[in-house]
Parts: structure tokens; sequence; C-alpha cells
């Protein structure tokens, strides 16, 4: 569920956090670990193997349903209200 949300973890202590960036200022500011130690932390994280779920099993749904979930909310994010819309598109009088 954290993963489809963008979140990585942390290998040291477990805490999930977002994106590449948040995973390397943790790995830096919180574990005192170098540059170079926090780019191999988020490259372990980022090509992490997962489990093979076939695809009718609870968790391969469960998966499926946080995926779509994610998306849904990522695009109601960057949904603008109209006016805003409008006035993006040139409509404004």
């Amino acid at each position: 569920k954290q993963r489809v949300a963008g979140r990585l973890q942390c290998s040291l202590c477990g805490d999930f956090l977002s994106g590449s960036r948040g995973l390397r200022d943790h790995y830096q500011i919180k574990h005192g670990q170098k540059y170079e130690d926090a780019k191999a932390a988020h490259t372990a994280a980022h090509t992490a193997i997962m489990p093979y779920a076939p695809p009718q099993t609870v968790i391969a749904v469960l998966a499926r349903m946080w995926t779509e979930r994610a998306a849904e909310e990522e695009l109601a994010r960057r949904t603008l209200p109209p006016a805003l819309a409008a006035a993006r598109d040139g409509d404004v009088v």
C-alpha cells in the first residue's frame, strides 16, 4: 500500500518516506549517512522485489484497489477548480 502511494521504505529503521528525495534526505539527516550511501539505499528500495500474487488472491485485489485509489487521488489533486481552469484557458472576461 505504501509503495503504491509512492513511498519508499528506509532499510535502517523501517520508516516510509515520500519519494526518492525524502528517502535520501532521511538517510543523510536521521542516520548520518553519506550521500552515496543514501543513493544506494534509494536504488535498493526502488528496485526491491515484490512478491508475486496471482490475480484472484486477496492481496492482488487489494493492490489493484490501492493503485486505482492512488490514481484517482492524483487526478483529483491535479484537477483545477473551474475558475482557475478558465483563467488558465484564457476564458476570463
